[in-house]
Parts: structure tokens; sequence; C-alpha cells
């Protein structure tokens, strides 16, 4: 009998250490109760923690995998991002550009999400691109075009490029043809032009781009923008000319500006199958908009449309209207019909409860319920305590209805006060459901955020310098001079707010100081709270900023096991378990981040436990993986954590059974069943049975991470003899038989 085994050199053991450091002069630490920590594939193991002494307040100790095996994960209580809610396909956040072609499908480019949405003519929405770098994703998109057969081509200013989803969904890019390419269309024939801040370019059949004479061959346009009609005239809008029509025989014609205030600059430009051209204007220190329409007939002539968008894009709908969409203040695209000037808003979201469509703020009442602003969807949702979501308001101007809601907070009574932006008012709404409006004082005071103090004071913030506190039912107006964003009061009734990159604290006496962290300033700011410990949190779009009662600052971080969680958190709140709650207007979701383990003045001596699981996996590598134990002004323990693989690793012989002839040699192979970590070297030996079978060659075989599966051969020889019996070598367990015939 041949025994065969595996000579790699060591095995896995399993370790557990804590790594020891000097926190802010502490000597107070997270402990762990045992080392190492095993867990079986396909199952679970704990350990426990608690801290070496008792703190002055709570302590939330986070546990998470920092580095390792992601098949060895914290089931829990383990410090995480998780997403309760979020938005479907269609679901655009910043309109900036629009495009449409002659089968009604409608191009939505997304300059938040830097993607686009695109709706058929059936009205079903799908989404392409993302952010990053590479094909189909974009890092500063300005314009988008369609072609008739449904090719989609995208500007991409930050990559002085061109990139065209073709209808087979395959993507390709080419060099802009301009610089810092702001403006792109595509002709009847399906070849695209580009303008850029000094010219305009056409890239022919054969790829190649070449420079339109725009006017004359020797003037040097200026485009604000370029556009073809449904005869393939083709019009570029010149800063110092005015509007330039190239007809079809290839005539040019200049007509001039229309009167538009001496500050207002292009905001969009489109023509429609008519002939009709639209360009909206717009005066960015007043956000004023004027839309002037030209023909050949009529010339210029200044529009004033119901619609209250604030023309951020224009594109003709195909049947006598336009799309219009508002990447300023309302984030929406409406269709507006020019006979009536009637308009209607384009679902781009979906409004099924749970799903969101730029949810800006959130707040928790002490019932643990999360009400979140809603604010494209003009509505504000609810989520109770066991996870059910309903809704309150719609879009409209009367008591209950809600136009663009910002900022939230919620008082002790359970009223609920909502920043009702553009209605320019402050809505409460009581625990029973009745709605009381609060207009503010001024026609240009549309309220950013709204916070109530813990003696039930009311204050808002607008776009206009100054606070607005609500008094003996009026508005009374403070601070002038700053202009305040986010908003949120202290225990003792201090207010924190956001001015500028500034995060300032006003004291009940009404003196103002700035708190801002170590980097000096809040880059973003977009959403504030305190929790019921004290400590300030600060939406920072990519992270939460967190500051103590003592004035220390720490940060928690938007990302988990090495993916981003948060991309543009304007909104935070803390519930009263402890958990962190945060709007996301990039992705529309809501998300709640849980730290961890919870310790407090009377319970930080007893043992909470830690769950660990590892992961069924194809390999028959054992993974580690270290765990974290974390807190603020705690040193930490890091626990490594090895997985114990149930895939055996093999060596399998093939045939199972060789005869060998006397006086003859046979082959059989071997190889591995998986692949292994490092070299294995196979030996093959006789343990016992007839000697006159001898191993010939194939003793030691190297088997390494390459090779792991290629055949080796073993070779067997039976040597003559007197006997006339069968030599062989007997079967025990799953070893190799092998035998040999004898003569007769």
């Amino acid at each position: 009998m041949y025994h065969i085994h595996s000579a790699r050199p060591g095995s896995w053991l399993v370790f557990c250490c804590c790594v020891l450091s000097l926190a802010c002069g502490r000597a107070a630490n997270i402990v762990v109760d045992k080392t190492p920590v095993g867990v079986h594939e396909g199952g679970d193991a704990s350990f426990t923690v608690r801290l070496s002494e008792r703190p002055t307040h709570d302590v939330a100790v986070s546990v998470r995998r920092t580095a390792g095996d992601e098949d060895i994960t914290v089931a829990s209580p383990g410090a995480q991002w998780s997403t309760v809610s979020g938005a479907s396909a269609g679901s655009t956040v910043r309109p900036i550009a629009l495009a449409t072609n002659a089968a009604g499908t409608l191009a939505v480019l997304d300059g938040q999400r830097q993607r686009i949405d695109v709706r058929d003519a059936s009205g079903h929405w799908r989404w392409i691109g993302e952010p990053g770098a590479g094909l189909g994703r974009f890092g500063g998109s300005a314009s988008v075009a369609l072609d008739n057969a449904g090719g989609i081509y995208v500007a991409d200013a930050a990559r002085q490029c061109i990139q065209v989803c073709r209808t087979n969904g395959q993507w390709a890019s080419f060099p802009s043809g301009v610089p810092d390419p702001a403006h792109i269309a595509v002709d009847n024939a399906g070849l695209l032009y580009v303008a850029g801040a000094s010219s305009v370019q056409m890239r022919d059949s054969s790829d190649r781009w070449v420079v339109v004479d725009v006017g004359a061959p020797a003037f040097n346009p200026q485009p604000l923008g370029i556009a073809f009609d449904g005869s393939g005239c083709f019009y570029v809008l010149d800063r110092t000319r005015g509007l330039l029509r190239r007809d079809a025989l290839g005539v040019w014609q200049e007509f001039g500006y229309p009167s538009v205030d001496p500050e207002a600059t292009v905001s969009a430009m489109t023509a429609d199958e008519a002939g009709n051209v639209y360009v909206a204007w717009v005066v960015g220190s007043r956000y004023e908009f004027t839309c002037h329409a030209w023909n050949a007939s009529t010339g210029w002539k200044a529009r004033t449309y119901s619609s209250s968008a604030l023309f951020a894009a224009l594109a003709p709908d195909g049947v006598g209207g336009l799309y219009v969409a508002d990447g300023w203040t309302r984030f929406d695209v409406e269709n507006l019909r020019l006979g009536d000037g009637h308009c209607s808003l384009v679902s781009l979201a979906d409004d099924a409860l749970g799903s969101f469509h730029y949810p800006s703020d959130i707040t928790i009442a002490s019932d643990g319920a999360v009400s979140v602003t809603d604010r494209a969807n003009s509505r504000v949702q609810r989520r109770d305590a066991n996870g059910v979501w309903t809704a309150w308001g719609s879009y409209g101007p009367n008591d209950g209805e809600l136009s663009y809601p910002d900022g939230i907070a919620c008082g002790s009574n359970g009223t609920t006060y909502v920043a009702d932006f553009n209605n320019r008012r402050v809505q409460a709404r009581a625990a029973e459901g009745t709605c009381t409006a609060w207009p503010l004082n001024g026609s240009h005071e549309y309220p950013v955020d709204v916070a109530v103090g813990p003696d039930g004071s009311i204050v808002a913030s607008s776009h206009s310098s100054g606070l607005r506190w609500r008094d003996a039912g009026t508005w009374r107006t403070t601070d002038l001079g700053r202009t305040f964003g986010s908003l949120a009061f202290d225990v003792d009734g201090a207010l924190y707010a956001t001015c500028g990159y500034d995060l300032l604290r006003r004291d009940p006496m009404g003196n103002w100081i700035t708190v801002n962290p170590p980097s000096g300033k809040v880059v973003y700011g977009t959403g504030l709270a305190v929790g019921r410990c004290g400590d300030l949190y600060i939406a920072d779009r990519t992270s939460i900023w967190k500051r103590d009662p003592q004035g220390q600052w720490a940060t928690i971080s938007g990302d988990y096991d090495g993916k981003i969680i948060l991309h543009g958190a304007t909104g935070v709140a803390e519930g009263p378990d402890g958990t962190l709650w945060c709007t996301d207007t990039v992705t529309d979701s809501v998300l709640v981040y849980s730290p961890g383990l919870l310790f407090t003045p009377d319970n930080w001596d007893q043992p909470q436990s830690v769950t660990l699981a590892a992961a069924e996996d194809p390999d028959a590598i054992d993974g580690v993986a270290t765990i974290r134990c974390e807190a603020e002004d705690w040193t930490g323990a890091a626990v490594t954590a090895t997985e114990i693989d149930n895939d055996l690793s093999q060596i399998v012989a093939t045939p199972t059974r060789l005869t060998v002839p006397e006086g003859e040699h046979r082959a059989f192979a071997l190889c591995l069943s998986r692949q292994p970590v490092t070299d294995v070297t196979v030996h093959t030996g006789r343990l016992a049975g007839d000697s006159s079978l001898q191993l010939m060659s194939g003793v030691d075989l190297t088997f390494t991470t390459s090779n792991w599966q290629e055949a080796q051969a073993v070779t067997i020889g039976a040597q003559q003899d007197v006997d006339m019996a069968k030599g062989h070598l007997p079967r025990l367990g799953r070893r190799l038989v092998v035998s040999r015939h004898g003569r007769r």
C-alpha cells in the first residue's frame, strides 16, 4: 500500500490581539473577553466587550471590520450604514440639460448625479452613465443631445471629450474637437455639432472634425448656444451678433438680439420643428428669468409663461410645446403648452411611499418617528417606530399643501414645523394633523430651515439676511447682515447655525461665537442636529462632523467596508436609541448609522456580545479579518478573526485502482482538488504490502497556485518473482490500491 500525503508546511492558527494606543492622555480601555476568535465557515462566533472604568457620559462603541476577508462580517451589533429607503430610475435630482428627438424620446442630464435619465415615447424611464472616469462615466457634463435613431451624446467639458451611447448600449468616446465643449446638437443626418467658447465644429461621416464657418469665413464666433429645427436650419446664438441662421442651402442670415436686461445671460436655447427658436435669459443676482421666442415671420418676442420654473434648459416636445427644466430651485421638468400657457409636471420620480426625490432634511420625534422633507415631491414622509411610511402634503399654496419644502423640525408637543420654501412660509402641523401656515414678511424671503428651542422658541433662516423668530403671532427679525443656513438648538437653548463656511453658536443672551471644526471651516454644512447627550452633528456631504459637549471634534466616515455610502448628505438627526439618520440628495435615500454598542455610567462593566459570521465561499482558504472596537477618547481593541474553512483540499488520484503486469510498469496521475494558497509538495511512498511493487518515479510532486489542477504522473513497477500469487496493496480508507498479475 502506498500512502499519499501533503507536505505543505505549517497550518493556520487562530490568534486574537489587542492593540493599545494612547488616547488623549486617558488610560480608559475597551476590553474584549477572549482571544483568539475562530468562526466556522457558514456559522458564527461571538466575543464580549466592556469598558475598563465608569464613563462620565454615554459611550458608543463602534464594532466594524477594518481589513481582511470580506466573507467575515460583524453580524451584530457592528457600526454600519444601511439604507432604509431610496428611489428608482428616472428620479432626476438636478436637471441641467434636456434633449428630444423625432421619436419622442426625452433625455435629462442630471448635473448632480452625472447621469442621463431617458424616457421613451411610452413614458418608461431608464438611466445611463454614472460619475467617475472611463466610458459611460462623467466628470463635468454640460450638454446632452439625441439623434433620431436613439443615440445619446454627452459633452463632458471636464474631460474635454464627447461620449456617445449607441442604440445597442455600447459606449464610445472621442476628443471634443473644441476646447471646453459647452453645447452640442445633432442634425437630421445624424452629424454631431459642438460649440465651445470661440468656435463651432462638425464631426463628419468620416469621424473628422470640420470647422463650421459661422456667418462668414473671417468671423470668429462666440457661441452661447446651437440648435437645429425640423427643416434642418442651423442656429447659432452669438455673443456679439445675436441669432445667426444657416438655411438648407447653406446661406447665413443675422437676426440680432432681443431687448434684454444688460445683466442677463443666456440660460438655455432650443429650436422646434416649425422653426421657432427659444432663448431663456437669467439675471443671476435676482434669480429673474425671461424667455424670448423668435421666428422668421414675427422676429423676437418676449414671452411670459405661466410656468414658475426657472429655465435651466429647454427642449421641444414635438407637439408644439416645450419641456422646461428647472435645475436652480425646484429641480423638476415641466411640459409647457405654448398656445394657452398651460404647463404640467413631468414625473421624474417614483412617488411611492418610502421613495424620495431630493430628500432635503430629517427630524426625529421623541417616540422615534422619522419625518423627511421629500422636496421635489412637495410632501413630508413619516416613518413610525414600526417602519411604516405615511405622507402628508401635496404641491400647492393652501394650508397642508407644500411647494418644495426644505428644513424640518419637531417640537416636544408633537408639532412638526416645515420650511415651505417656494410658498415663502413656515407650516406647523399639529400631532392630530391640523396645518397652520405662517407666511414670512418679505416677498423674497424663502425659508431654508426651521428650529425649535427647548422653551418652544421657533426660528427660521431664509435666503435673506437675518433670523426670523416667531413671536406673538408675528415674525421678528434679528441678526441682520448675516445670511444663515441650517439651524439647531441644544438643550441649554443655545442656537447653532451655519453661515457661509462657518459654524456659529448663539447663546441665550444673543452673543455669537465661531465654533468651526479643526479644518477651519464647514465645507457644506447642509444639516445640523443636536443629540440627546448634547453632541452636535453636521451633515457635510460625504461625511458627518460630530462635536461633543466638551468641544472635541470627530468625523463619522461616510463609507463602510470600503464602499462609499454618503454622496450628498444634507439632513441629519439622532434617534432616541443613539442611531444617526441622514438624507442623501444624490442617491435620493434615507440612511441610518448604527454606532454599535452603547455603554452608560450604569452598565459600563456589563459585557455586551458581538457576533461575527463567516459566509460560505468556494475556496479552501482560512480567511482572516481585523475587527476594530472603537470609541471617542477610549483606547480601542482590535480582534483578529479567522475563518475555519469547511472546504477540504484533497489529493485526487486517477485511476483509484491500478493493475501492473509482472515485469512491467504502469502510472497513475495526481492533482489537487482546489487551488492552494502556497506551493504544495505531495509525497508518495509504500507503507505495506507486496514488496515486488516498487515506486519508480513521482515520489515528490510539487503543485503550485498555477498548476494545481494539471495531472502529474506517479509510476509503479512490478518485479519478476517465483510465486504464482497476485501481489497487492490493500485499500485503506481512500488510499490507492495497486496490484500485480502473478505468473501461472
